[in-house]
């Protein structure tokens, strides 16, 4: 039986109460139209050829209408317990696309969107037209609150809106009225989590994430010219991109150490930012060691037999695993902590055990981080608070082209941001068209532009050193 079922509470509402992760996060939420902590930006670059180039406005906000109709948690909203859904009339249909469809002016793009973004209660879809980088390119970015939807949903999300936007007859929907129907089950309900954990779950939690309590954190240490006594409200993403040459190179030099490139790009992050403390004058504790959590898409473990991700449900389906990566000093080699890494993210951290916990340990992580949150708010931090997020290769779930009746679209880049409220960074990996994208988002109160992107060029040093390469 499920925990957390959608619930008819009238006519034509239904009620979700948040499971573990999404309790998570609506720790950080502020309050509607002010900047808020890991607010999700999913930027899509991309460009119109033939008949769907005519009106492309329009066609987008049919387009938009149509996932309302497939995906209907797109237009849950979040409230303080829980999401909630109303099956809508004409009109509340006409409301809703006003509010979350955003058309920008020229010379916005997503970058500029990203720094300036405050909290919308709804999912929104902003169209930058001719923002693209390529010319005759536009972007799309997908805003939401993380309790709402994760990374990879995202990418299911993209694909099915183009998918969408290419055929006519997904175009046009039939009256709304049965689409709750496919409101998305609780990731708590599809990993059949028990309603009350255990007294033996609560210790398995409190195990689980013990070691990280045991280190001293690495961290980038914040300028003294950049220790803010106000609330921070401009997020910023540094971006290094490697060519398709240097990534080709990268991954097989992984594979010929038996390494994945995320457990490499983690012993990479540990080091530079080992580097980056020493480099700042700070001693290098001979317990130092990456503390973070590393987010884990979920659907993994979901029965595979009654879960299809492909048709995009709008749900968070992901959760994290702690890291205390110790480097022994500096002394530790970059094999060895690429080694532990792979280790922990293939079965090491998630245990059979350990898979009932979840939510025990997921409360426990939400301490860790709003004390950092907190911290920084106080204006007490003094240096980062890392965060891990490795999307993988995002072409697996977006494809470059789309063809329908009547034209083609193709798409030219895709990434993802979230907004950083206070001194933690997140650190993201991913790969789309053969090229690794390393990237971070922090907030510009705490870090100088300049210094982020020294660290993300000590990460792509780290990984030539480590694996060997030679370009």
């Amino acid at each position: 039986m499920a925990v957390y079922p959608w619930i008819k509470t009238s006519d034509k509402t239904y009620e979700q109460q948040y499971g573990f992760m999404e309790r998570f996060f609506t720790r950080f939420l502020g309050e509607e139209g002010v900047p808020s902590q890991f607010t999700i930006m999913a930027t899509v670059e991309f460009r119109v050829a033939g008949a769907q180039s005519d009106d492309l406005e329009s066609r987008l906000r049919k387009t938009w209408r149509a996932m309302r109709y497939n995906s209907p948690s797109v237009a849950a909203l979040s409230g303080p317990k829980g999401k909630i859904y109303r099956i809508p009339n004409d009109v509340a249909l006409a409301d809703w696309e006003t509010t979350t469809f955003k058309r920008h002016p020229p010379g916005t793009t997503a970058e500029k969107l990203f720094g300036s973004i405050d909290r919308a209660a709804l999912i929104t879809l902003h169209f930058l037209p001719g923002a693209g980088n390529a010319p005759d390119a536009h972007q799309i970015v997908l805003q939401a609150e993380h309790q709402n939807i994760d990374g990879r949903g995202v990418f299911y999300l993209i694909h099915r809106f183009w998918t969408v936007f290419t055929t006519p007859s997904l175009l046009s929907t039939p009256p709304f009225g049965d689409e709750w129907t496919r409101l998305p089950p609780a990731m708590d309900d599809l990993l059949s989590l028990p309603a009350q954990p255990s007294p033996a779950d609560h210790s398995l939690a409190a195990e689980w994430i013990a070691p990280l309590a045991s280190v001293t954190p690495l961290g980038i240490l914040i300028p003294a010219s950049h220790s803010p006594t106000q609330l921070p409200t401009t997020s910023l993403r540094a971006l290094l991109r490697l060519s398709q040459l240097e990534t080709a190179a990268l991954i097989a030099a992984c594979k010929a150490h038996s390494l994945t490139v995320t457990s490499a790009w983690v012993a990479a992050l540990a080091l530079a930012l080992a580097a980056a403390q020493t480099t700042s004058g700070q001693p290098l504790p001979a317990d130092a060691a990456l503390v973070s959590f590393a987010t884990c898409d979920m659907r993994r473990y979901f029965p595979h037999a009654t879960f299809d991700p492909t048709s995009a449900p709008v749900a968070c389906y992901h959760a994290a695993i702690p890291t205390a990566l110790r480097i022994d000093g500096g002394k530790a080699s970059f094999l060895d902590l690429a080694a532990e890494m792979k280790h922990e993210f293939h079965g090491g951290s998630v245990t059979a055990a350990r898979g009932r916990a979840w939510a025990p340990f997921v409360g426990l992580m939400g301490d860790v981080v709003v004390a950092a949150a907190t911290a920084a708010g106080s204006g007490n931090a003094r240096r980062s608070a890392p965060l891990i997020s490795s999307l993988g290769v995002v072409d697996d779930f977006v494809e470059k082209s789309y063809d329908g009746e009547g034209g083609e679209v193709e798409v030219l880049d895709v990434w993802i941001a979230d907004t950083m409220m206070s001194s933690t960074n997140l650190w993201m990996l991913h790969t789309w068209d053969g090229m690794l994208n390393l990237s971070v988002t922090y907030n510009e109160a705490y870090f100088p532009v300049g210094l982020m992107e020294g660290v993300l060029e000590r990460i792509w040093e780290e990984l030539r050193s480590g694996l060997g390469l030679v370009l």
